[in-house]
C-alpha cells in the first residue's frame, strides 16, 4: 500500500500547484450541486480532472477525490453534508379525555 499513498500524495501535490486560486470557489459550488457550468473554467477543470464527469442513468460531476482533501477546497467548500431530512416524529396516540377526568388531572 505505500506505493499507492505516495502516488495519491503525489496527485494531490500536483492539484495543490496546478488548481488556480480562483477555481476553489467554483469546485466547492460543483461538489454542491454535482454539475458543471457551461463557461471555460468549468471546462478547464473538466480537462484538467480536477472535476470529474459520471455517466449512470444520468449525467453528473463531482470534484476529483485527491482535490477534496486539500486545504484549499475545504476551506472554500466549509460543511457540505446535506441536512439530513427531517423526520416527522411520530404521533403520540391521544388519551381519552375520559381518562384524565378519571385521573384527576
Amino acid at each position: 500500500m505505500k506505493a499507492a499513498d505516495q502516488a495519491v500524495r503525489k496527485l494531490m501535490h500536483d492539484y495543490d500547484r496546478s488548481v488556480p486560486r480562483d477555481h476553489w470557489p467554483l469546485l466547492a459550488e460543483v461538489a454542491r450541486t454535482k454539475a458543471v457550468q457551461n463557461d471555460a473554467d468549468h471546462q478547464l477543470m473538466l480537462y484538467n480532472l480536477s472535476v470529474l464527469e459520471y455517466q449512470n442513468d444520468a449525467r453528473w460531476c463531482d470534484v476529483n477525490p485527491s482535490v477534496r482533501d486539500l486545504p484549499q477546497f475545504v476551506k472554500a467548500a466549509g460543511p457540505l453534508k446535506k441536512k439530513p431530512a427531517r423526520r416527522k416524529k411520530a404521533a403520540k396516540p391521544k388519551k381519552a379525555a375520559s381518562r384524565k377526568k378519571a385521573r384527576g388531572r
